[in-house]
């Protein structure tokens, strides 16, 4: 969501808190297969359709060097300005003749399109700092941007509650590699194995078939076709 040098780049201190990405919905579809035994047993295999469960981050509501400087209401605001909200952009698309191309208006779009981060990265932290590990948001969208009260009579910051939805999401850790890696050679184990069994099977079953022809070459004579 930040980025920019000098004043353009805003700390990450500011993210007072977030949720974790997660699915609220995995479909899957039913299917059988046939056991040794010849009875069929019935399987249910995850398909590509899911649904993703809502990021929210609380962003603490700071400004630095007053008007002119670095505030992250102005950031939020100027976000949504680039998504086709607020009076700037309703201005901008009033101000020519319907039907007309408006340079302005082509502007917002494009600025959304090309400016409209592709991923939201949040790094979770030990308590000396390091990192644990990465989530990954790809293909976020702002769908909710509420602004605190302000309350002169308190000493409580403000804050900015945001809502995402997003296409998918992945988790980087070491840890995470290395039982992906484990468990992809486990199945390559498994099904080298299968594949053993089953030219196994096939050759005993060629073996049987050739006793057979054998067999049956020795009881049966062919005969040449004699007319009645």
């Amino acid at each position: 969501m930040f980025g920019g040098e000098g004043f353009n780049s805003f700390p990450p201190f500011i993210v007072k808190n977030f949720s974790r990405p997660g699915y609220n919905r995995i479909e899957t579809a039913p299917a059988e297969y046939q056991l040794r035994s010849g009875d069929f047993a019935k399987i249910d295999y995850p398909t590509q359709a899911f649904t993703t469960s809502p990021l929210r981050v609380t962003l603490v509501d700071v400004n630095v060097r007053g008007q002119s400087g670095p505030d992250t209401a102005g950031h939020i605001a100027t976000s949504l300005g680039m998504m086709q909200k607020t009076w700037n952009f309703e201005s901008a698309a009033r101000a020519h003749e319907e039907g007309k191309a408006s340079k302005i208006y082509d502007l917002f779009i494009q600025g959304y399109v090309e400016g409209n981060p592709k991923i939201i990265t949040i790094i979770e932290l030990d308590g000396k700092g390091g990192s644990l590990g990465i989530w990954n948001m790809f293909s976020p969208v702002l769908t909710s941007a509420t602004f605190s009260d302000i309350n002169y009579d308190r000493n409580d910051l403000g804050s900015i509650d945001l809502r995402f939805e997003y296409k998918n999401f992945n988790y980087e850790s070491a840890w995470g590699r290395r039982e992906l890696d484990r468990r992809l050679k486990a199945a390559s184990a498994g099904r080298k194995r299968y594949i053993s069994q089953a030219i196994e099977t096939a050759s005993k079953w060629l073996g049987q078939a050739n006793d057979w022809h054998d067999t049956s070459a020795s009881d049966f004579s062919i005969r040449p076709f004699q007319n009645r």
